[in-house]
This record gives C-alpha cells, structure tokens and sequence, in this order.
C-alpha cells in the first residue's frame, strides 16, 4: 500500500526549518517505495511569500512531488477560495479529498470545515492528541 502524505505550507515551512518529526518522515519516504510525499502547488506559493527561497529547496528535494495547480484542482480550488479561503487550504483540501490522503499541517484548525480532511499536526498525529 502507498501511503500519499500532503504537506501544506505550514508544514513545508517547518520542513525547511528541520523539524524533527518531518525530517525523519522525509528521510523515511526517500527509503520506501510506499510513502510519497506531496506539496500542492498552491501551498508552495503560499510559503515562497513566507519563506523567500524555499520553492528552490522544495523542487530541488527528489523526495517532494509538487501537485500542479492544473484545470482537475482549478475546479475545485477557485470556488474555494471564492468563499474566502486561501489558496494553500484550498489547494490542500483538494489534493487531500477524495481519495482521503493524510494531510499533515502545524495548523489543523485550518481543516475543521472538511471532515473528510484527516488533517494531522506532526507533533501530535493522533485525533485528540
């Protein structure tokens, strides 16, 4: 089974930052052929604004598959974001559903309107932890 992990942009900044928890995770994804690790583009863009140069690290890292922000995710994306969410939620939540992949974010709270969402904090990735 591969397990399809997403990253969003809060998680990709703490990436870059060398938390613990998410430099292991890479570490083990480049290791086994049943973790793949993705980042939609939306929330590379997101963390570029954030973090100046971490799209460089994020393309460079063989291990990170950025999600293209193609017609497929436009369609689910831009109605998103035309009731008020940003650009890295929407694109999450569309490369998260449907087909339930994990999402790991430093802010879950982010994710509270989609259920279907199993939005996970790294340091706590249990529901009620």
């Amino acid at each position: 089974m591969i397990y399809h992990v997403i990253l969003d942009d809060t998680t990709l900044t703490a990436l870059h930052q060398a938390h613990p928890f998410l430099n292991g995770l890479l570490v083990e994804a480049s290791r086994s052929d049943d973790i793949e690790l993705h980042v939609p583009a939306g929330c590379l863009a997101e963390a570029e604004k954030t973090r100046p140069g971490i799209t460089a690290f994020a393309v460079e890292e063989p291990w990170l598959t950025i999600d293209p922000l193609d017609a497929e995710a436009s369609a689910t994306v831009a109605p998103l974001m035309a009731k008020g969410f940003s650009l890295a939620v929407a694109h999450a939540v569309h490369a998260a559903t449907p087909d339930m992949h994990g999402l790991i974010t430093m802010t879950p709270e982010r994710y509270e309107a989609w259920p279907a969402v199993q939005a996970r904090h790294p340091d706590r990735p249990h529901p009620g932890t």
